[in-house]
């Protein structure tokens, strides 16, 4: 076991495929570049995925397992993190334009940093950006109630005042905006890679597309500038995506990839899947003689050239549609160059197909692997530098660079996602969850009215204990601040008992005026842990009853005491008087129930939250007559 020379801040990435899972663990040199320290890979061991999407979560788990375990044994430590990507099977993808007047706004609150764009600015740009792409596909799909999860946010062009720029960081303060390329993915794709990756044991701490991190390895920044295309042919599906003027552009996703090859070979040499794949692979390697048992355990030989040829259609028919989607991504025209990695890309025809449909030179469409590689190295000696390298690479490298305004947590195994404005914490969790404000706070039941002595009297309840929270395992509260991949889990608050009656009184005869009603209804307070008895037995005097707790009220009184009754209050919130009733106590947060107010997707700078004119948090008791003010600022 060798882990003298892999440094603390390694990154874990996985690329969780339709027929593999590749993981690698490598870490950023002094100069910038990445570094392989040690590789891993299993294929399922069934079908566990079609066309790039989980269907059984336990076999990918499995899978994971079988190469995170590989690898902990390679580097002789735990790995407990990890980076993945989601295929581009169902992306949403929309263009807006965000802007801020960072001067009107300075005029308003004095800037603590000075009049320059600092990148605090830039990222909240960014944010509001995505807010509004967020906004817009929900408006689009229909359904409000639709739950979408923005995977990649993407700055094409920057405006200062209106004109164009290449960035605006550390220029004089105005009006700034961004064009920015947004990119969804429907809830139930990222909460199986979620639940995959947790039943593997590992936390998932970044999150990106599969093009968008083949991209990061492949096309540096500089070349970024030119019209290109990356296309990533895995197993189920082909994902696009497209350079221009130094940014991603456009992304896309056809689903046809190398599935539908192996398919073919299954039908026209009667094998099962794993039989097909081997033969496509030594096809793709030109072996002249491929050697293989059919499914009457017969024994059969072909060759790469037959295979080709049995290809070829198909392999022409995925390159015309691969070409029909970056012209279309591309705004009706072709692309300089086309790079393509992943395994499924390897036939050299299907490279000559796709630059002949889109009329660019052969050489300009090619696989790339080794080449787009020169700013990788590798520890492990007996790696091959190749194509399917690319994109779980590009999982790594894009950890450092990601600059997420989405971050996603977990609360009791359920994924939370947040806006990340640098300040959030175990409450905005709570929030954004949607979980029971009344399984934080303890708990109190009703108090117990009794007759003692011919005249009633109270048992006043208790309250029990407040919610224990913990993050990542380490005891917390809801002022705690939280990061990306955190493990959020709340024990809810419990009810308390009643107050205890003293030893002299214990045995003394009273009973609850509620429950029950004559002689026949006397049985064992359970709940109260006393015994019931016949009233006339009852003989105690009033000082007895304040010795024991028990709070004296006119026996003339023929309703419900006070105590035990819900409190109605009247608050205001934003000029707007709200009534809150159906508690014994309040908390800002139980305003959440009375107001209509988003305070998870934000509309403006910061979260204004105060209570008669002094910052307040949602914990934060209340009282009959507080005047409360939340808004987006």
């Amino acid at each position: 076991m060798i882990n003298d020379t892999l440094p603390e801040d390694f990154v874990y990435g996985i690329d969780i495929g339709t027929r593999s899972v590749i993981g690698v663990v490598g870490y950023r040199d002094e100069n910038g570049g990445f570094v392989v320290y040690r590789m891993a890979s299993r294929f399922h061991s069934s079908r566990a995925m079609i066309d790039g999407q989980i269907h059984d979560i336990a076999a990918v788990s499995a899978t994971i397992k079988e190469v995170t375990k590989e690898l902990e044994e390679k580097i002789g430590r735990e790995l407990k993190n990890v980076c993945i990507a989601a295929a581009g099977r169902v992306l949403e993808t929309i263009s807006v334009k965000a802007e801020i007047d960072l001067k009107k706004e300075a005029e308003e609150v004095p800037r603590v940093l000075g009049d320059y764009i600092t990148e605090g600015d830039l990222r909240e740009l960014n944010m509001l950006a995505v807010q509004q792409a967020y906004e817009k596909i929900r408006d689009n799909s229909g359904n409000e109630k639709f739950n979408f999860y923005c995977v990649s946010s993407n700055i094409v062009k920057y405006y200062l005042n209106g004109d164009l720029m290449l960035s605006l960081l550390g220029h004089k303060i105005g009006l700034i905006a961004a064009q920015v390329i947004a990119t969804f993915l429907p809830g139930e794709v990222v909460d199986g890679l979620y639940s995959a990756v947790n039943g593997a044991g590992l936390t998932a701490v970044s999150l990106t597309l599969e093009p968008v991190a083949a991209i990061t390895a492949a096309i540096p920044q500089k070349f970024r500038m030119l019209n290109l295309a990356l296309v990533d042919v895995g197993a189920g599906t082909s994902d696009i995506c497209i350079t221009k003027e130094g940014s991603v552009i456009a992304y896309g996703m056809i689903p046809i990839a190398g599935d539908e090859l192996t398919m073919a070979i299954v039908d026209k040499y009667l094998v099962d899947f794993d039989t097909a794949e081997a033969i496509k692979m030594q096809a793709q390697a030109g072996k002249e003689e491929i050697e293989y048992n059919d499914v009457m355990m017969l024994p059969m030989k072909t060759s790469a050239n037959e295979v080709i040829a049995l290809l070829k259609p198909l392999m022409d028919s995925a390159a015309k549609a691969v070409a029909e989607e970056i012209k279309r991504l591309n705004g009706g025209k072709s692309v300089a160059a086309v790079f393509i990695v992943g395994g499924g890309g390897k036939f050299t025809e299907f490279a000559r197909k796709l630059a002949e449909i889109l009329e660019i030179p052969a050489e300009r469409a090619a696989l790339r692997g080794k080449e787009v590689l020169g700013n990788v190295s590798f520890k492990q000696e007996d790696i091959e530098k190749d194509s399917i390298l690319v994109t779980p690479i590009g999982i790594c490298e894009n950890y450092f660079e990601q600059k997420n305004s989405i971050i996603y947590v977990q609360l009791n195994g359920k994924l939370v996602r947040l806006y990340d404005n640098g300040r959030r914490n175990v409450a905005d969790v709570i929030v954004a969850a949607q979980y029971p404000a009344e399984d934080i706070f303890p708990k109190r039941g009703k108090d117990k009215l009794v007759m003692v002595d011919g005249r009633e009297a109270v048992i006043h309840a208790l309250p029990g204990d407040s919610a224990k929270i913990f993050v990542n395992g380490e005891s917390a509260n809801v002022s705690h601040s939280i990061k990306q991949g955190d493990e959020i889990r709340i024990i809810p608050s419990t009810y308390g008992g009643y107050e205890e009656l003293s030893e002299e009184l214990a045995d003394r005869d009273y009973y609850e005026i509620e429950e029950y009603e004559d002689e026949d209804d006397m049985a064992e307070n359970v709940s109260a842990g006393l015994k019931v008895r016949n009233p006339d037995a009852a003989d105690l005097k009033e000082r007895d009853q304040k010795a024991a707790g028990l709070k004296v009220r006119d026996p003339k009184a023929s309703d419900l005491v006070k105590a035990s009754e819900d409190v109605h209050i009247m608050v205001t919130v934003n000029d707007t008087k709200i009534e809150l009733s159906g508690k014994k106590e309040y908390r800002v947060v139980d305003i959440l129930d009375y107001y209509e107010i988003d305070i998870t997707t934000p509309t403006g700078k910061a979260f204004i939250l105060k209570k008669n004119g002094e910052d307040a948090e949602f914990i934060n008791e209340l009282k009959d007559g507080d005047i409360v003010e939340m808004h987006w600022q």
